[in-house]
């Protein structure tokens, strides 16, 4: 996705063969409603519950519309989606943050069109499966009554195709 970034006017995105947005990779990026990602490390000292709750409370207290999008041992991800922030704020934030909170160190990066493909994939396949929980089939274990059935109406069961007798 970094070369299409570097070397396309023009972009579109598929997704499960739907097509989902076309335009200039400044748009596409403007349109996502996401404007940037935060990284934030924490201390060796502020390993733990607490205190990422305390970072995450603050994040969102002063970025209203940010989501955290991971939590590791020692990092928290934040996506800030508020458009009208301007950058400086960010950084202005973040810097008293990091004041109060004594954390280690943050980085702020603009949001990549993989991001953007992800989400797309993501939403789709939210959309198709629903709460269905996806399983990868085994061969060698008799189907399902709910495989049986969805064999019979022509999709096919993960005891493979039927095979013919000689009777």
């Amino acid at each position: 996705m970094a070369e299409s970034d570097i070397f396309c006017d023009r972009l579109a995105i598929l997704s499960y063969g739907n097509f989902m947005v076309l335009g200039r990779t400044v748009d596409i990026k403007q349109t996502c409603g996401q404007r940037c990602n935060v990284v934030i490390k924490m201390s060796s000292e502020q390993h733990g519950k607490k205190a990422s709750k305390l970072i995450s409370r603050s994040v969102s207290d002063m970025f209203p519309n940010s989501v955290i999008a991971e939590v590791r041992k020692d990092q928290i991800w934040f996506r800030i989606k508020d458009e009208s922030i301007y950058w400086s704020d960010v950084f202005d934030g973040l810097e008293t943050l990091k004041g109060r909170l004594k954390f280690g160190d943050y980085l702020v990066n603009d949001v990549s069109l993989g991001e953007i493909y992800l989400g797309y994939a993501r939403e789709r396949k939210m959309v198709d499966f629903g709460t269905i929980e996806i399983k990868y089939f085994d061969k060698m274990r008799p189907p399902s009554e709910l495989e049986t059935t969805l064999g019979a109406v022509g999709v096919p069961s993960a005891a493979g195709p039927p095979q013919a007798s000689n009777s």
